[in-house]
């Protein structure tokens, strides 16, 4: 599970902004939430399963998701020949001067197993700058840190002892322990890599995952179950595998073209099926849809999200998505929450993190205060990060209306827009 997440200099945010999923002993009116909501580690360590970051566009409530891809990216991707002559994504604040001339940093802390792991690393476009490992069993240690070559180790982390001179400048030392099969790398790699990443409003890499995880029959099935329980007609779900020549059959000569020159030798859609009835309403038959010709943007959203909640909550794994609400009604967005933050539907532990507007999950039987994240923009534009739970609150605040009043800041200002349009044109 993810305890914490910090990134610093990293697109808008300048200074360290921490995402912190370690429960506090708040509490909220509803006793069944705060006990589903809420998931121990040890009798000490209690993690949230479920966190909302709320703010106005362009806030950076994306960058902090996307903060958290590059992370995940980096740990998979860096020690591989893919890399090689590839300049590492390093996107730093630009609106103060001098800071784009240090490095980005982000750090993870996680839960695997029981076991607590640090891990981080601070990076420019061309190398590493510093790396580090840190482990609690009974109190935190350092297995590894890195300041730009020099790389110390120690006796817990023996897998890593021959591999400094083997880790290029804008490599991860942990991914390349990682590589040569070192346990420790390795638990923490594949803790990061079950992180998943998606976006409510990017189609391709979605439709991409669900047509991997469609193909396991069993998660297809209980997917499937998922999507016709939030009411979408849709009583199954199955993924065609085409010839190209035949998917493209309809297609202008050159896109044909560039089809074939790619190589490509399937084309993947996804099909759901609905009861084909009488007039009477009995069922006599099936009628299929292709998903993303024939089926309504958000059926397409909730269709590809539904295998990866399915993951998560059976795995008891992370899933973050970015613009969460773009799509979807919000009763089901609420129901998704509450699916997480219940002890029943969510035992392992999984947890949900979303970048939203939809202030209908500030609903106090929906989300705990600990789980409510807000991002703003200062003065010179620097993102920071803070909860609803550093705030004072009455029992009977509706925070709904309390935060788009402004209370909580993290609104748009919204100017006289009428002044705005009565600007005249350049002569």
């Amino acid at each position: 599970m993810l305890i914490t997440f910090t990134v610093e200099n990293y697109r808008s945010f300048c200074d360290p902004v921490t995402l912190d999923m370690t429960a506090t002993r708040l509490t909220s009116p509803y006793p069944e939430l705060d006990t589903g909501a809420v998931h121990a580690i040890t009798p000490r360590l209690k993690l949230l399963k479920a966190a909302a970051v709320f703010g106005a566009n362009a806030s950076g409530k994306s960058n902090l998701i996307r903060a958290l891809s590059v992370l995940k990216g980096m740990v998979q991707m860096s020690a591989t020949d893919m890399m090689l002559g590839t300049d590492l994504p390093y996107e730093p604040f630009r609106l103060i001067a001098g800071a784009d001339r240090n490095p980005s940093q982000f750090e993870i802390e996680l839960a695997r197993e029981g076991v607590r792991y640090r891990y981080g690393f601070a990076f420019d476009g061309a190398r590493i700058h510093r790396e580090w490992l840190y482990r609690t069993l009974k109190r935190e240690a350092a297995l590894f840190t890195r300041d730009g070559d020099a790389i110390q180790i120690s006796g817990a982390f023996a897998e890593g002892r021959t591999l400094p001179k083997r880790t290029r400048p804008a490599a991860l030392f942990l991914s390349v322990v990682a590589q040569f099969n070192g346990p420790i790398a390795q638990e923490v790699v594949g803790a990061i890599a079950d992180i998943t990443i998606v976006s409510g409003l990017q189609d391709a890499p979605l439709f991409n995952r669900v047509v991997q995880t469609l193909e396991d029959p069993d998660l297809k099935r209980r997917a499937a179950s998922l999507v016709a329980a939030f009411d979408t007609s849709v009583r199954n779900l199955r993924v065609e595998a085409m010839d190209p020549d035949k998917a493209f059959a309809g297609a202008p000569d050159a896109i044909k073209a560039l089809v074939r020159g790619s190589g490509l030798q399937r084309v993947h859609s996804v099909r759901t099926q609905h009861a084909l009835r009488d007039s009477s309403g009995a069922q006599v038959g099936d009628v299929e849809f292709d998903l993303a010709q024939q089926e309504s943007t958000g059926t397409g959203l909730l269709v590809s999200l539904a295998p990866l909640i399915v993951e998560a909550l059976e795995h008891g794994r992370t899933l973050a998505v970015d613009e969460f609400d773009g799509r979807l009604h919000p009763r089901l967005t609420a129901r998704i929450v509450r699916m997480f933050n219940s002890a029943e539907t969510n035992p392992h532990g999984a947890q949900l993190i979303v970048a939203t507007h939809g202030v209908h999950l500030l609903a106090r039987d929906t989300l705990r205060r600990d789980q409510v994240w807000f991002v703003e923009k200062d003065s010179l534009e620097r993102s920071r990060l803070y909860s609803l739970a550093e705030f004072k609150t009455r029992k009977e605040d509706v925070f709904e209306r309390q935060y788009l009043l402004g209370r909580y800041g993290a609104v748009p200002i919204v100017p006289n827009v009428e002044d705005a349009l009565s600007v005249s044109p350049a002569a």
